[in-house]
């Protein structure tokens, strides 16, 4: 079985942004308890435990949009047949019939991530989950199914899964919750990346939703309120998964950096190259993107003989530094050497 080509990084499905939509939803949840300690433990767990759940809801509006696609090889499928009432024989035409019953075979086979597994290569002509990946996503389920339906304690026929589980014993924390996140997202993106490239026809442009997960993820900041520790603890952990975790990682933006109560991140423009904070705040005009990143490790603002443009007001403040980098700021935070130029 071969891989095809990977799909345009652009485009997204249906059911990639559903899910990922919910996803920094969450995100945004866990970020406004993250200062009550006993809260905000039992929410990381919850949102670990509803991440497995939207990779099956992942797998299941997937399949549906492939099953709707590609009708004719659904037909074929050995597919359980379905038992059709009298009341709906009367009530649905045929069409309604066949799309009712490719969305209930969707969902049994999302219920379980080995058939999933294998319908998905089916139709994709390829592996859907990556060494390792399909293991990690069955125990994540079955620590989901024990912290859901047993309040979080070791069963028998989980302490026998798995020797590390002791009976009785009650789960912490489902798993912790970053490498659950990256799993989660890293998987939707590579079978997202196979779906769209086997079904071209199924992508759509990503960009708008790409501004949503930017306000988001500027919103958890804000919400967190994270002090200059824990941004480099934070800028510790992304440089780690982006060496452990290289394919999850792609899922982040190439750079990513945590400064000034911020999430930055390093993108070309023209010739030169900026540095963009999700807040809006923008330094242009670096040289090389090394240069850009080293403002980003080591770097900061100084405003002694900086030059503020006309268009600077109340809430930014633009203009040029000393050092020729143009700048977009909050005024609030350049404090006395910001005044409104005059005409």
């Amino acid at each position: 079985m071969t891989e095809p080509d990977a799909a345009p990084p652009q485009l997204l499905s249906d059911a990639a942004i559903e899910v990922m939509d919910s996803a920094t939803l969450l995100m945004v949840s866990m970020a406004a308890v993250t200062r009550l300690p006993e809260a905000g433990r039992e929410l990381q767990t919850l949102i670990a435990c509803r991440l497995v759940e939207l990779l099956e809801i992942y797998v299941r509006r997937t399949l549906e949009l492939i099953f709707d696609h590609d009708a004719e090889a659904w037909d074929k499928r050995n597919a359980k047949k379905r038992r059709v009432t009298v009341s709906e024989a009367l009530t649905m035409t045929r069409a309604e019939l066949l799309s009712l019953a490719r969305e209930e075979d969707a969902a049994e086979i999302a219920r379980k991530f080995e058939d999933s597994h294998k319908v998905l290569s089916s139709y994709l002509r390829a592996e859907p989950f990556r060494p390792g990946e399909l293991d990690q996503f069955i125990r994540l389920k079955n620590l989901r199914n024990a912290w859901v339906h047993n309040n979080g304690l070791i069963d028998h026929l989980l302490a026998e899964q798995y020797e590390t589980l002791q009976l009785g014993d009650r789960i912490d924390r489902l798993e912790n919750v970053l490498p659950s996140a990256l799993a989660f997202l890293g998987s939707v993106q590579y079978i997202d990346a196979l779906v769209v490239a086997r079904y071209p026809d199924l992508g759509r442009p990503s960009a708008p939703f790409s501004e949503v997960i930017q306000s988001r993820v500027q919103q958890s900041v804000e919400l967190m309120r994270l002090t200059d520790e824990e941004m480099k603890g934070v800028n510790d952990v992304l440089s780690e998964v982006r060496e452990l975790h290289p394919v999850s990682a792609e899922h982040l933006l190439p750079v990513m950096t945590m400064k000034h109560g911020t999430i930055w991140t390093v993108t070309q423009a023209g010739d030169t190259w900026v540095v963009t904070g999700a807040d809006g705040r923008a330094l242009l005009g670096f040289v090389t993107q090394v240069a850009a990143q080293a403002w980003l490790d080591e770097g900061e603002v100084s405003w002694e003989g900086a030059a503020f443009d006309l268009e600077s007001d109340g809430t930014w403040a633009y203009g040029t530094l000393a050092s020729g980098l143009l700048f977009k700021w909050p005024s609030v935070e350049i404090g006395e050497w910001f005044t409104l130029p005059t005409a």
